[in-house]
């Protein structure tokens, strides 16, 4: 259901209608707690990659000195040679990669998650309506029936 309305996200609250079953009492708030479970763990998930982008930006700022003073070493004990040259671009080129997960994980990893939980919140609210089999809208007969396999 989630993932059937993400392109009209932005168009005002959603609805959902159904066909009322013997099972139908409890589906509003079987719908509203799922998805409500849904959005906690999105948020947790954030939580978490947000926690790991903290952790691996200190590690590797720690790496990115400990590259940069060993070149700068390098330079001031060693003659200017080819080899040194290498190494020494070597280990800024390293130090600098070392950056690339933290700073994928702050620009654009959190992104997604925010969007999910954002999706499952409005899915969470929307309106869930249970009507009688034979007072369902002459434009909702022409609908498919989508049944999950769940």
């Amino acid at each position: 259901m989630a993932s059937g309305k993400r392109a009209s996200m932005r168009e005002g609250p959603l609805a959902a209608l159904f066909r009322k079953t013997e099972e139908a009492q409890e589906l509003e708030r079987a719908i509203h707690n799922h998805f409500a479970y849904k959005s906690t763990v999105a948020n947790r998930d954030l939580t978490q990659k947000l926690l790991r982008g903290r952790i691996s930006l200190v590690i590797a700022l720690l790496f990115l000195a400990t590259c940069l003073s060993v070149r700068y070493a390098l330079a001031a004990s060693f003659e200017d040679t080819v080899w040194t040259g290498l190494l020494r671009e070597g280990l800024l080129i390293i130090g600098w990669v070392a950056m690339w997960e933290p700073v994928n994980i702050f620009l654009y990893g959190w992104w997604p998650l925010v969007r999910e939980r954002r999706i499952f919140e409005k899915v969470r609210m929307m309106e869930v309506e249970v009507v009688p089999y034979a007072h369902t809208p002459t434009e909702w007969e022409a609908v498919p029936d989508l049944s999950f396999g769940d």
